[in-house]
């Protein structure tokens, strides 16, 4: 079955997402990136000019990191690309420093940055895969995915583990202007890299058990 395109705002399907509406993040006093990209703190991200921290991931979720983790490193071995998978790694988006789940460092990347053991990637991820939780906020989702884009990354992969969906979303240049396209996966459809990893794809069926 094909991927569904959504050209419409991410309202349309929020409902399908059966994600909590609860803040469980804690925050600190103010502090400015630098002095947040010097020492970060274990497990947070830098977010309008505080220190969010991260939810500890359960089990499902972590077992779902390191799945993806897996398979896009296969890929990337098998075409014989010199990229790097990631994960849970710091990197700077325009205005904020965020760490995603899972995320492909360029070849290019690599070869500038490679060779230092940094705490933050200095730019954006080509690629990045956020897996959302049931303490999530779903429209902070779809936030974080436009600002991944607006920052230089190619694709977001948005993963709803209990909805069994994977939601990418790119920028198109449309009518002079840039717009974020929505490409939807369910059920046992294939979803693919449209841009940053020509080939790769993951089974919905295969990789999202159905949960009771």
């Amino acid at each position: 079955m094909p991927t569904a395109v959504i050209e419409s705002t991410p309202q349309v399907f929020l409902e399908m997402a059966q994600i909590s509406n609860q803040h469980i993040h804690k925050i600190s006093h103010k502090v400015s990136l630098e002095e947040f990209i010097q020492n970060p703190p274990e497990n947070s991200e830098w977010v309008n000019e505080q220190i969010i921290e991260k939810q500890n991931m359960g089990f499902l979720h972590a077992k779902l990191q390191i799945r993806l983790g897996v398979l896009l490193s296969m890929f990337l071995e098998m075409n014989h690309l010199q990229g790097v998978v990631c994960s849970e790694l710091l990197c700077r988006t325009l205005k904020q420093a965020r760490k995603p789940d899972v995320a492909y460092m360029s070849a290019k990347q690599v070869e500038l940055y490679g060779n230092d053991d940094f705490i933050t990637l200095p730019e954006c991820f080509p690629l990045v895969i956020e897996i959302a939780s049931p303490r999530d906020i779903v429209e902070d989702i779809f936030s974080k995915a436009e600002e991944y884009l607006q920052a230089g990354a190619e694709e977001v992969w948005l993963i709803f583990p209990r909805n069994r969906l994977i939601i990418i979303a790119t920028l198109e240049l449309l009518e002079e202007k840039s717009e974020v396209k929505w490409l939807l996966s369910a059920n046992n459809q294939q979803a693919c890299s449209p841009k940053v990893l020509s080939g790769f794809s993951v089974n919905i069926n295969e990789l999202l058990p159905v949960y009771n």
